[in-house]
């Protein structure tokens, strides 16, 4: 499960619920890559990455700002 967000200065982020027993929200800025990605490929990249993310929580959980 996951929401794309956008900040007031233009900012892309994606929240992705992780984990098994113990659920935590992780929000990641998109990086300007990301961003490009999704504007071409639609929606489809965002489940990709989603997906990356909770699969690969340890790596993706840096880049969180939550």
């Amino acid at each position: 499960m996951y929401a794309l967000t956008q900040d007031e200065g233009g900012h892309y982020f994606i929240e992705v619920v992780v984990g098994g027993f113990a659920m935590e929200n992780l929000v990641i800025p998109l990086s300007e890559e990301e961003v490009r990605a999704y504007k071409t490929n639609g929606k489809s990249e965002l489940d990709d990455l989603a997906y990356k993310i909770c699969n690969e929580t340890e790596f993706y959980r840096s880049r969180s700002v939550s």
